[in-house]
């Protein structure tokens, strides 16, 4: 699928200095959007590359938004974290121990863990490690536009109220542009305590408006057999996988997993190392 960057109409000279920074540094065309609306600005890309699939990654005041085929939106956000986050909030309040946050306790997570998060997305699941390790987390992410989007937009996202924390902790996360396949290949052994994958499926079982656009655009594959061994190599405590309910009946290489069901139409698979 063809990116193609652009601006907003009206652009300052800043924001076409930087979209034409960001297409010579990812190697994607750039577009002048003039007075364009956002449909003509597609119809504009589409005569002129002669591609039917394309998506516009646009600079708006210094900020970054992908627009994709479907005209879905984008950008950096905290989404579901911050429900996700007051929960957890509300059981260390009346004394209840984190770990008893499902989230937390099948990834098994301590205080200097260091997590290799294969699928990075919107880095929710990323944040709510940091959290709790205090720690480094490496993200993966194999789209080159996705990850730009991204890191600039966690680098510049202010957290406020209770989630000022993140303010801090957001710095533990160093994304990377590279597919998970290829990243563990290349990883030293037992170099992580937790390798975390939680693939996007094709046909999800249910829809989640925040995540939609995420899901419209990103490569959506599981992680193969060969990876996962990679991954056994890298973990020093556990592999998990976050699925849908009944997806890993599709493959037939995850019998050491154990299988976690939730409340929702999730389940993890746990493969600890003895």
């Amino acid at each position: 699928m063809l990116t193609v960057v652009s601006t907003k109409k009206k652009p300052s000279l800043s924001d076409i200095k930087r979209a034409k920074e960001i297409s010579q540094k990812l190697n994607l065309p750039y577009l002048k959007r003039g007075k364009l609306t956002l449909n003509q600005l597609f119809e504009k890309a589409r005569e002129f590359f002669k591609q039917e699939k394309i998506r516009i990654l646009l600079v708006e005041n210094q900020n970054l938004k992908l627009i994709t085929p479907s005209k879905q939106e984008l950008y950096f956000h905290p989404g579901l974290l911050k429900i996700r986050f007051l929960n957890i909030l509300k059981k260390e309040k009346f004394n209840i121990n984190s770990k008893d946050d499902l989230f937390y306790q099948v990834l098994s997570l301590r205080p200097g863990d260091l997590v290799l998060d294969c699928n990075l997305g919107l880095c929710q699941d990323a944040l709510l490690c940091v959290y709790k390790t205090k720690s480094m987390l490496v993200g993966l992410e194999i789209d080159k536009v996705i990850a730009l989007v991204v890191r600039d937009g966690l680098k510049k996202y202010n957290f406020t109220g209770k989630m000022k924390i993140f303010n801090t902790l957001k710095n533990l996360i160093y994304p990377i542009c590279i597919d998970n396949k290829t990243y563990l290949q290349m990883a030293k052994d037992n170099s992580f305590d937790v390798v975390y994958f939680s693939p996007m499926f094709i046909n999800p079982k249910w829809i989640c408006s925040q995540m939609m656009p995420l899901r419209e655009i990103a490569i959506k594959s599981f992680p193969d057999k060969d990876t996962l061994e990679n991954a056994k190599r890298v973990a020093r405590k556990r592999v998990v996988i976050k699925i849908n309910k009944g997806a890993h009946e599709l493959f037939d290489y995850l019998d050491d997993f154990q299988i976690v069901k939730t409340q929702t139409r999730l389940e993890y698979l746990i493969w600890t190392k003895k």
